[in-house]
């Protein structure tokens, strides 16, 4: 229930249904995470940062939480920080295209633009479908005038996000 509130929004009722459930089942690692990811959203940064970790030092394969650790120092600014749990993520989680899109953006913010490359385009590999992640990639290709691949990419996201309602809704700004 708690994950529905978050999707939805609703940060602090997700936040109590978490609460509840912690109290009563406290190694469950999921519910911590989804409780970091409700207070991140909320902007309690250093709050978050405390419940995510809580969430894997129960279970080190929790992807929810890892993927909620590199955001947290992403909204930091801390990119090296964020760019470390990374790649301690990906060594867990190595197909996981969201991962690869986070690191590559925070390379990208860095300043390290073959390693944002080298990452957008696992991203493609990994999840050809995913306009969103493509968007981003998109976006460091126009930002850094890359223009010898933003041709097929712009295709190819125009189409996911045309064909994709729930892709329209999680990424208004790229459609």
């Amino acid at each position: 229930m708690s994950v529905s509130y978050v999707l939805q929004g609703k940060f602090q009722e997700a936040i109590q249904g978490t609460e509840i459930v912690t109290k009563m089942k406290p190694g469950h690692a999921q519910a911590w995470a989804t409780m970091a990811i409700a207070v991140r959203s909320l902007g309690d940064l250093p709050r978050a940062l405390e419940l995510n970790n809580k969430a894997i030092s129960i279970d080190k394969k929790n992807l929810s939480a890892w993927t909620n650790r590199v955001d947290i120092y992403c909204d930091q600014g801390e990119f090296e920080k964020g760019i470390e749990a990374a790649k301690e993520a990906l060594k867990l989680f190595p197909n996981d295209g969201g991962l690869h899109s986070n690191i590559a953006r925070m390379y990208s913010r860095t300043g390290k633009h073959k390693e944002a490359v080298f990452h957008f385009r696992k991203v493609s590999q990994l999840s050809p479908d995913k306009g969103g992640l493509l968007a981003n990639y998109l976006g460091h290709l126009r930002e850094f005038r890359i223009d010898d691949m933003q041709d097929n990419l712009t295709e190819k996201c125009y189409k996911l996000f045309e064909n994709s309602i729930s892709e329209q809704r999680m990424y208004p700004m790229a459609w």
